[in-house]
Order: C-alpha cells, then sequence, then structure tokens
C-alpha cells in the first residue's frame, strides 16, 4: 500500500490497522469471513498459477503491499527469498507472528510501494502484488517494481476490474442480479469505498478508478511488456461449489490480473 491520505477523519493507515484482524479471516483460506471473499474464486487461482509459472527456487521475491502475507508465504513455500512491505503496522506485526507460527523466513517490512528506497535497485526476481494498487498514482509504483526488480524480471499483479468501478448492478424482480450496467467508464479519480471490521464497525478509504488502458499505459510508460492478463473468469467446477459467486463473476469482469515483464 502506498502512504495514506487523510482527508478530515479519512486516515487509510489506521483504517487498515482496524481491519487487520477482519482481514485475515477474509482473505485465509478456511478463515471465518472467507466467505465473502469474492477474490477466492476470480483472483487466487490466476495469481497463484503465475507466480508458480517459473522456478522460485533460490529466486528473490518482493510482495508489494502485503497485508498479512498472503503471496508472500506462497511464494516462500515455493523456495524464494521473500520481502514482504505493507504500509499498515497492524498488518506487518499480524504477518510476523504468523511467519514465526509457521517458521518461515520473510523479511516483513512497513514501507511505501511508492517509495521502495530502502530497496536495491535490481536486486529482485519477480514483484507480487495483490489488490493493493488502487493508489492516486500507479506509475509511482511500477516505477520502483521496475527500478528494483532485474531486467527479465516478472510482475505480478491484481486490482480490481476497472468495469466493476464504473457502473452499478441490477437486480431481478427476485433481488438477484441480472446484469451490470457500466456508466462512465473513462471517469477517473478517487472514491470513498467502506468495508466493515469483525465487529460490524464501518472503515473506509479512498480508492482511484482507472481504465484497463490506464494500467497498460503506466506500465509500457516505467519499461514493462505485458506478458498475460486475465479477468477473473471462474474456472471450470465453481459452478457446483459455489453457484451464486460463480454467476455474479460471470456477469461482469470483476478482477484483473497481470503479468509483465521488465524489458
Amino acid at each position: 500500500m502506498s502512504e495514506p491520505t487523510r482527508t478530515g477523519d479519512l486516515d487509510e493507515r489506521a483504517g487498515w490497522d482496524q481491519l487487520a484482524g477482519f482481514y485475515y479471516e477474509f482473505r485465509s483460506e478456511g478463515g471465518k469471513f472467507n466467505h465473502q471473499d469474492r477474490a477466492r474464486i476470480g483472483e487466487s487461482g490466476y495469481m497463484k498459477d503465475l507466480i508458480a509459472r517459473t522456478p522460485l527456487d533460490g529466486k528473490r521475491v518482493l510482495d508489494a503491499g502485503c497485508g498479512f502475507g498472503y503471496y508472500a508465504f506462497i511464494a516462500a513455500d515455493l523456495g524464494a527469498s521473500v520481502t514482504a512491505i505493507d504500509f499498515a503496522p497492524e498488518m506487518i506485526e499480524r504477518a510476523r507472528s504468523l511467519a514465526r507460527e509457521r517458521r518461515a523466513q520473510i523479511d516483513f517490512q512497513v514501507g511505501d510501494v511508492t517509495n521502495l528506497s530502502p530497496l536495491e535497485s535490481g536486486t529482485f526476481d519477480m514483484v507480487v502484488s495483490g489488490m493493493d494498487l488502487e493508489i492516486p498514482d500507479v506509475s509511482l509504483a511500477f516505477a520502483e517494481f521496475a527500478r528494483v526488480l532485474n531486467r527479465g524480471g516478472r510482475l505480478v499483479f491484481s486490482v480490481p476490474h476497472p468495469v466493476i468501478q464504473h457502473g452499478s448492478w441490477h437486480k431481478n424482480d427476485e433481488g438477484k442480479k441480472d446484469h451490470f450496467r457500466v456508466a462512465g467508464y473513462f471517469e477517473r479519480g478517487p472514491f470513498i469505498a467502506e468495508w466493515l471490521d469483525e465487529n460490524r464497525q464501518p472503515v473506509r478509504f479512498r480508492r482511484y478508478r482507472r481504465t484497463i488502458q490506464d494500467y497498460v499505459q503506466a506500465l509500457a510508460n516505467t519499461g514493462f511488456v505485458v506478458t498475460r492478463l486475465f479477468e477473473g473468469e471462474p474456472p471450470a467446477g465453481c459452478e457446483k461449489s459455489d453457484p451464486e459467486l460463480y454467476a455474479d463473476l460471470h456477469l461482469a469482469p470483476t478482477y484483473l490480473i497481470v503479468e509483465a515483464e521488465k524489458r
């Protein structure tokens, strides 16, 4: 995550600290709130496949905006030497605690994805960033990722699909979603999103709308070439395990998952 913004009582770092407990149970497979996580079908499988696409044994991986370390642990289990950063201290403390429990050698640090100055240039083979780039200027993060990667290094990231941030769901007479109406797709800029923590208390965040074009152009301008792109189509078989979520994810793209190579 990038450095937090403040607008009135909106403090994003404090918000993510407040949400740390919920987010762990939300994102963890088998967690108390994992059934609410649409990404368990639409995003994480694609990310895991891309991370494991080439051998990581002995490679250096940076998890940028790591949260409690979901992808950091996956990379470490594949043999990588992992550094992981997040701007929320409570998230990093939770990640360090999990690393101790799992006896995982991961270097968790409080940091900013748009300013990786503590990290040396050209020292990583892969940068992973899962659902963390809804920030004011994604180009700043991509430029830092390019700097710390060696030539030929890979960037694997996911974000909410731009389509899903430019419109609204329509429900039929039975109250079920039947289509998604896109409106104002080329409108960029901030909006406020709200989550509920484990105590049902609201947590508000500033998020930023951009288009697929914006992501691809920002990658090109910072020295990356897109090598793979997925839009979160739910995999076959999920219609049986979670038919309602499967149907939702088929109506409109919810996640954008990208692999890019530094040239």
